[in-house]
């Protein structure tokens, strides 16, 4: 049985990961890009908001308990396999969001319930609490916070290379440089063979499925002619095929003159996630206090989806608005800015999980929009059982 993935980032090499483990299945991964985790994935910070999201119920929370559960043994699989494969930059000190005075305190107060019910601990911090923690952040607009501890953030390209090691060493097949040209046959029956786009020209691969995993990629394999021109439409017009518009994020990463956090920088000490007004302050070296510093969403007009340039101005204010909340980012070493668009279905909630309506052997994995790494797991073991429904 073969088995071709397209796309190599997060989903595509989790999705590769699981489907190794089966017999008899040949796995081919085609990627355009010259390295694995170039595109979406790239860009993602990684931060895993399971336990602390207000999804409570249906595909939406089970899809983010399935990838909480998996990652725990995930890691462990990585470090049996080799040990310096395990080292992916989690950071297991959990989420702490703070909430402002406006924000609805009650509803995290029933989410805390809630979360009781289902084995997991959310705690609610009083601004005091929150200060005593955090004590160089300006506080004026907040009035206190919720920290996750189960909650998780990891470096997407560190498990994307340890998924693609493994991956390589149980046989998996990874075609860099590669694109997906056409499909070769009638939409209204199952694709067999597809046609390649490589640094050598073009050739044939035959495949008895297909996963399309490339986010914004898939809407040059599967173009849609009713696809608004931005945006999310209203119009619940028909599309053949899922469409997805382009989302760009950005960030930096800054030493700063000091820690955020109170305790010590050690291994056993506090350092967890940061998250507020939509921004994340995610350490990623200790003792050095290094941070990842950003997430925006920015719907820009009249660039190229795949090579996009931030604007100055939302970059700007973006700083200006970290700067406020972060007193000690005035002083901070910029080391590092960079970008990356983030796939957003069109007229359908993310993710896109589904078989083809119109090819049989067409499955989507795709379109995570923010939560591609936090999901991806749990998305791969779906197309696994997915898959052995059918072989």
């Amino acid at each position: 049985m073969k088995i071709t993935v397209i796309g190599c980032g997060v989903v595509g090499a989790c999705i590769a990961y699981e489907l190794s483990t089966l017999k008899n299945v040949e796995i081919t991964v085609i990627e355009g890009r010259s390295q694995p985790g170039m595109g979406c994935s790239s860009a993602a910070l990684g931060v895993c908001m399971g336990v602390i999201s207000h999804k409570i119920q249906g595909r939406s929370w089970q899809l983010r308990a399935e990838s909480l559960r998996r990652y725990d043994t995930l890691l462990e699989e990585f470090r049996e396999f080799s040990p310096p494969l395990a080292n992916v930059g989690l950071n297991r000190c959990g989420i702490v969001q703070l909430c402002e005075v406006d924000g609805n305190w009650e509803r995290w107060q029933v989410l805390q319930e809630k979360r009781q019910h289902q084995g997991y601990q959310l705690d609610l911090w009083s601004l005091t609490e929150v200060h005593s923690k955090f004590p160089d952040l300006n506080y004026g607009s907040f009035q206190g916070a919720v920290y996750s501890p189960r909650d998780r953030q990891i470096n997407p390209l560190r498990l994307i290379q340890s998924l693609v090691t493994i991956s390589q060493h149980r046989g998996v097949h990874f075609r860099f440089n590669t694109s997906l040209a056409t499909f070769n046959g009638d939409e209204k029956q199952p694709i067999r063979t597809i046609q390649l786009q490589g640094l050598h020209g073009k050739e044939s691969l035959d495949t008895d499925y297909l996963i399309l995993t490339a986010g914004i990629g898939n809407n040059a394999i599967t173009p849609c002619p009713t696809l608004p021109a931005h945006g999310l439409s209203t119009t619940n017009h028909h599309q053949v095929h899922p469409q997805f518009e382009p989302v760009l994020g950005q960030a930096w990463q800054v030493l700063l003159p000091a820690k955020l956090w109170s305790g010590s920088m050690d291994n056993q000490g506090f350092h967890p996630v940061l998250t507020g007004q939509g921004l994340h302050f995610i350490p990623i070296a200790t003792p050095s206090p290094t941070y990842w510093v950003g997430a925006t969403v920015e719907f820009p007009s009249g660039w190229d989806p795949l090579d996009p340039t931030p604007s100055q101005a939302v970059a700007k204010e973006l700083w200006q608005q970290a700067v406020e909340l972060c007193p000690p980012l005035t002083q901070a070493t910029i080391e590092r800015h960079w970008w990356g668009i983030r796939p957003r279905p069109i007229n359908q909630s993310a993710p896109v999980l589904q078989w083809s309506n119109t090819i049989e052997n067409m499955l989507w994995a795709t379109g995570h929009y923010r939560n591609g790494v936090f999901l991806a797991p749990g998305t791969a073991l779906w197309v696994k059982e997915q898959l052995l429904q059918r072989l």
